[in-house]
């Protein structure tokens, strides 16, 4: 899954098991919430990358936060 510091596949989301990639355009908004429909979503312009899960964690801290 890691060759040097690269993926060569995206790893699974551990809540619901999708390892989908939602790619938002350089010029796009990431979503404000999360909504399981995907894996991952991803940002090349900004590099962010966005667990696609809205639960929360212990604290009440939102996975999609992380």
């Amino acid at each position: 899954m890691i060759r040097g510091k690269y993926l060569t596949k995206m790893p699974e989301n551990p809540f619901n098991n999708k390892t989908t990639l939602l790619m938002i355009a350089n010029d796009g908004s990431i979503p404000a919430e999360a909504t399981g429909e995907y894996g991952w979503i991803y940002q090349p312009k900004t590099r962010t990358i966005k667990l696609d899960w809205p639960g929360t964690d212990i604290d009440g801290i939102r996975y999609y936060d992380y």
